[in-house]
C-alpha cells in the first residue's frame, strides 16, 4: 500500500512542476499525508528508512509548495468565514 501512496505522490510531483496549479500542489500535500500516515504501519527502522529515502525524491520546490497551500488555506477559510 506504501508503494501505491508513494507512486501517487511522484505523480503529482510530476503534474506540479508541469502546472502552475495550487490544486494540483493541494493533491500533492493530500498525497504526501497519506504517505505519512501510511509509513506508521511500519517498524521504526524502516519507517525512518522509508522517510529519508522521500525525502530525497521531494524536489527543491517542495517547502514553497507547502507555503503556497498554507497561504492559500487560509484564503479559502476566509472565504468560507464570509459565506457562512
Amino acid at each position: 500500500m506504501l508503494d501505491r501512496f508513494i507512486n501517487q505522490l511522484q505523480d503529482s510531483i510530476q503534474r506540479a512542476q508541469l502546472r502552475d496549479d495550487i490544486t494540483v500542489l493541494h493533491l500533492a500535500r493530500h498525497r504526501m499525508e497519506q504517505v505519512q500516515t501510511a509509513l506508521l504501519s511500519l517498524p521504526l527502522g524502516q519507517q525512518v528508512r522509508a522517510q529519508r529515502d522521500i525525502d530525497r525524491a521531494l524536489p527543491m520546490e517542495w517547502p514553497l509548495w507547502m507555503e503556497a497551500c498554507r497561504y492559500d488555506d487560509g484564503d479559502i477559510a476566509a472565504a468560507s468565514q464570509q459565506l457562512h
